[in-house]
C-alpha cells in the first residue's frame, strides 16, 4: 500500500536500525514482494540500496572452488588430485532501493509493532 508522500524517511531509516519489531515487518514485506515464499527465502538477509529498485533477490548460492577458482561439486572426490576445495558462503540477499521501500512501506504494520 502506497503512502503519502510527506512521510518521513527518519521513521524508516529508524524503524531498520533500531526497532527490531518494526525492522521484522519491514523486512518481511520486503521478501514478500520480492516473491520469496519458500520457508527459506523468508529467512534471507534484506540490504537496502540507494536508488528505485524494486526487491530482487541477488547473489550465489554457497559452493566450493578449487584452487584455481574453479567450481568443484564433490569437493571430497578432488581433494588428492587438486589440493583442498575452499568453501565459498552464500551471498544471497534481497536488494530494495530505498525510494522503492518509502513508496511501498507497510506504514500500518510499523505503528502496529511499535505498539506491542
Amino acid at each position: 500500500m502506497a503512502h503519502p508522500a510527506a512521510f518521513p524517511i527518519d521513521i524508516i531509516e529508524q524503524a531498520l536500525a533500531s526497532e527490531p519489531r518494526c525492522a521484522a515487518a519491514i523486512r518481511r514485506a520486503v521478501r514478500l514482494s520480492a516473491g520469496c515464499v519458500r520457508d527459506g527465502d523468508l529467512r534471507l538477509p534484506v540490504s537496502v540500496v540507494p536508488g528505485r529498485a524494486a526487491p530482487q533477490v541477488r547473489g550465489r548460492a554457497a559452493h566450493h572452488v578449487t584452487p584455481n577458482g574453479s567450481i568443484c561439486h564433490h569437493p571430497n572426490a578432488y581433494r588428492r588430485a587438486f589440493g583442498r576445495p575452499q568453501y565459498v558462503c552464500s551471498t544471497i540477499r534481497v536488494e530494495v532501493g530505498l525510494s522503492w521501500l518509502i513508496t511501498h512501506c507497510p506504514v500500518e504494520e510499523i505503528v502496529e509493532a511499535r505498539a506491542a
